[in-house]
């Protein structure tokens, strides 16, 4: 074989190594397109995405809305007829009753809770533990009282009173003498009230002490009282002078008040003249000016 051959073959090989590197990078080239075209074909379109959307959006942003309006349409018609309300009679107190009351107005409860008719109603409604607790504090007559609203324009009360028991004289001043012990300012007239009163009390702690202490007395007795005068002695530091209305005195311990009170109707009812009953120790009488008080 001649070197022409030799040549001519060997060229023969490259042409094919080279038409072989062209076949392969050219199949590689189309593999590679067609991966580039599969994952395009596996993006979807924008606009066909958001054209798909569309639709659902509008509708999202329609039910968003039309709930916007609902709430403000609402909250603008609540506030409409709260107004319309505040303006009209049916937000107003229109009936206020009492009971319990025997000694206290009706004025002067109604006065304690700051309550009226015409007030409006919802202002009682809203603070009625704080209307209560201001009135018991305010005035001590009051022991206990309960609002309730029983209707759209109606209010009942009802109240427990500390009961006026007497007048505690003051000087030139009476003020009530109520059945906890208490003292309270009043505005009537002495006369106004058929009670014992009590005097020259100087210590309120013996004055409520002995106020207590009456309340255990019994009524067929205590009704018969017509004054109880702290008379303290040297010999008695805890003495009172009681004055009956049957024209007798009575001279006994302010601690012992209600136990001893029991003796006074069976010694009165034995005595022929009016004199002065001792049950400071014991139990016994004797008639004016013939012993020394």
């Amino acid at each position: 074989m001649t070197k022409r051959d030799d040549d001519s073959k060997n060229q023969d090989v490259i042409d094919r190594k080279n038409k072989t590197k062209q076949q392969q990078s050219y199949k590689e080239r189309l593999d590679e397109l067609e991966l580039i075209r599969q994952r395009k074909k596996a993006i979807p379109n924008k606009s066909e995405t958001i054209s798909k959307k569309l639709p659902k959006l509008k509708k999202q942003r329609f039910t968003a809305n039309k709930f916007r309006a609902v709430i403000l349409i609402g909250t603008f018609s609540i506030v409409i007829l709260f107004m319309v309300y505040l303006v009209t009679p049916i937000s107003k107190i229109s009936s206020i009753q009492i009971y319990g009351n025997q000694q206290m107005t009706t004025n002067e409860i109604e006065n304690n809770l700051g309550i009226k008719r015409g007030d409006l109603i919802f202002k009682v409604w809203f603070n009625i533990a704080k209307r209560e607790a201001s009135a018991l504090k305010k005035d001590q007559q009051l022991k206990t009282v309960k609002i309730d609203v029983v209707g759209p324009r109606k209010i009942t009360i009802k109240v427990k009173e500390n009961k006026i028991v007497g007048l505690v004289k003051n000087g030139s001043q009476y003020n009530a003498a109520l059945s906890n012990g208490q003292v309270k300012k009043v505005s009537k007239k002495v006369t106004d009230y058929d009670m014992p009163i009590y005097s020259n009390f100087k210590s309120t702690a013996v004055l409520k002490a002995t106020i207590l202490q009456m309340e255990k007395v019994p009524s067929s007795i205590s009704q018969n009282i017509s004054e109880v005068k702290f008379a303290e002695t040297k010999k008695g530091p805890d003495r009172l002078l009681i004055f009956m209305s049957d024209g007798n005195e009575v001279l006994i311990k302010y601690t012992k008040l209600a136990e001893m009170m029991d003796y006074y109707p069976g010694i009165a009812n034995q005595m022929t003249t009016k004199g002065v009953v001792d049950l400071q120790v014991g139990a016994y009488s004797y008639p004016y000016g013939t012993k020394d008080e």
